[in-house]
């Protein structure tokens, strides 16, 4: 132990550091070639940033469909389908909700009415 206490790296570095290598290691995954691999391939410019296990995560994070970083690659490079929006479903028998109306709501009441033991019963 030198004595000396290690400078901690501002937040958000590895993810940085992640984002400014992504063109590379896009291509890369595309390619084929697995995570570990690729961090191999950038470890000279990343070991002292990023962490393997972190990256990692930030390429779980790249491969779900959700993803904003995907999101926005996809916007850039692919136009928007142009298919139609599905059909909506029909609604179940005994809903007379027509579009553009209110849901039906439930009013608890509590007191007896007339007839409810026969019809319930």
């Amino acid at each position: 132990m030198s004595g000396v206490p290690k400078q901690k790296k501002p937040r958000g570095t590895a993810r940085v550091a992640f984002i400014a290598h992504l063109p590379t290691i896009t291509a890369e995954l595309d390619q084929g070639y697995t995570a570990k691999v690729v961090y191999g391939h950038l470890h000279a410019k990343l070991a002292h940033l990023i962490s393997y296990t972190q990256f990692n995560r930030y390429i779980r994070k790249l491969r779900a469909p959700s993803s904003p970083l995907i999101a926005s690659r996809r916007s850039a490079f692919q136009p928007p389908s142009a298919s139609p929006p599905p059909a909506a479903k029909p609604s179940p028998k005994g809903t007379t909700n027509a579009p553009g109306s209110e849901p039906r709501k439930f009013n608890f009441n509590p007191n007896e009415k007339p007839g409810d033991r026969d019809r319930l019963g």
